[in-house]
């Protein structure tokens, strides 16, 4: 893992902030529950640091996500400094199947997919 003022990077994997209070994810290859740790680790070092977060996630190169890493992603969902979660870059059928899933474990409005970063920010933002 390294790490400057804006951007950590674990592995292959890059975690920024952008736009004052997006946490900014970009997934490259399997999620595995040994990278999820370390993302969380990550993020509550980032939240000793902030008061809430807006998490945006890019997967055009994410790969399998472990049932593990899916169990430590809900746990980390349910925490209030948490506003919103903007996920961008699935296919899209996996969209379709990923957005039905998100609904039952974040509740209407707190998650969404989108096709495009651009498109994401721009809902962070609202």
């Amino acid at each position: 893992m390294r790490w400057n003022e804006k951007e950590i990077l674990i592995g292959k994997n890059k975690m920024q902030i952008i736009e004052g209070n997006i946490v900014h994810i970009t997934a490259i290859g399997d999620i595995d529950e040994e990278l999820t740790k370390e993302i969380m680790k990550l993020y509550e070092e980032l939240m000793e640091r902030m008061e809430q977060v807006k998490m945006l996630f890019d997967l055009n190169r994410a790969g399998k996500v472990s049932p593990q890493a899916r169990k430590l992603f809900t746990e980390l969902a349910r925490d209030k400094r948490i506003l919103k979660v903007a996920s961008f870059g699935l296919h899209p059928v996996a969209r379709v199947i990923a957005t039905f899933g998100m609904g039952s474990v974040y509740g209407k409005g707190f998650a969404r997919f989108f096709k495009t970063e651009e498109e994401a920010v721009a809902w962070l933002k609202e």
